[in-house]
């Protein structure tokens, strides 16, 4: 997930959540300009053990970067309850 307004520098950080919903680990804290973006926006996608990402602003340009960062990926698929 990405945050807005995130982070220890408060423009942006992607997280992951447990998957009981409590607790989470910092991924990457953004730390804006030309090396790195800020104000991550939009959905995140995954390929394999890559997630792909895009901020509003940073970058040589400063006008956004696509970023990617290499992800343990746990996948868990909830069909449904069961009464046993």
């Amino acid at each position: 997930m990405t945050k807005t307004g995130g982070g220890s520098g408060k423009i942006g950080a992607v997280f992951k959540i447990n998957i009981t919903g409590s607790g989470y680990t910092n991924l990457h804290t953004f730390g804006g300009g030309a090396n790195d973006g800020l104000w991550p926006f939009d959905s995140l996608t995954i390929s394999g053990s890559t997630l792909y990402g895009m901020t509003e602003q940073g970058g040589v340009a400063g006008e956004g970067v696509i970023f990617k960062m290499n992800v343990q990926v746990v996948w868990v698929l909830r069909t449904g309850d069961r009464d046993l």
